[in-house]
């Protein structure tokens, strides 16, 4: 398949196209290059298109902004297998996305996905499996009264770790199911659906543990939550 080929199958995959412009940018063909429009001003980022000489299957597309490749599963259907946005030149990023197989022989041993995000002053990163999902959250600690007046202070970080597994009776379990900890871990699911609409529920296509994990959290913060009952005051 040569890459005027790939790119016609590309633009006729609604579900792919939908994944960009629910980010507001949609893939176009215009004066026979290929361009992603920005949906809310129809500015034209320009992107540069690659075979990848290592993969024949797969196609690269590099913008100022954008840069993602397309890659084809088992059903030889195309699938994001990675993604950056932010400065492409500088090659300085506030999200990255890989989507990932591990193959041998041919047959596909793992599958995995691997998302960066820098949102809200703070680092989000998932690991994301088929049986467990660690989050890390790399946050800039507060200075010290000291550090205050000190503009030589190095800065200090506060790393935090949410994680999903699946024990023995392939239930989903979260550590520490404290409140404080699941509504810490709602809050990086909600961080990157901010970022960017809908991927969640893109992603729990290929993982359905990202969905699971989501209805965990609520699930455990309805536990904590008390049922009042109302009760009519007795009249003296």
């Amino acid at each position: 398949m040569n890459l005027m080929e790939k790119l016609e199958n590309f633009l006729g995959d609604a579900s792919l196209i939908n994944f960009f412009k629910v980010k507001g940018y949609k893939p176009i063909i215009k004066d026979n290059w290929f361009y992603l429009e920005d949906l809310s001003n129809h500015q034209l980022e320009r992107m540069e298109i690659y075979n990848d000489p290592n993969d024949s299957k797969r196609i690269r597309f590099k913008g100022t902004s954008w840069a993602f490749s397309l890659n084809k599963d088992k059903e030889k259907a195309f699938y994001v297998d990675h993604l950056l946005i932010g400065d492409v030149p500088k090659e300085e990023f506030v999200f990255s996305m890989r989507h990932q197989f591990t193959n041998i022989a041919e047959e596909i041993t793992e599958e995995n996905m691997n998302i960066k995000l820098a949102y809200n002053n703070q680092k989000h990163i998932f690991h994301i499996r088929k049986n467990f999902i660690d989050i890390e959250r790399i946050s800039i600690k507060p200075k010290s009264y000291e550090d205050y007046f000190n503009p030589k202070a190095p800065t200090q970080y506060e790393l935090e770790h949410f994680h999903f597994y699946r024990n023995d009776n392939n239930d989903l379990t979260i550590i520490d199911s404290s409140l404080e900890k699941v509504k810490e871990a709602t809050k990086e699911f909600i961080a990157l659906e901010e970022f960017y609409p809908t991927i969640t529920s893109y992603i729990s296509k290929d993982f359905p543990i990202v969905r699971e994990a989501m209805e965990k959290c609520q699930q455990e913060r309805k536990n904590y939550t008390k049922v009042y009952t109302m009760k009519r005051k007795k009249s003296s």
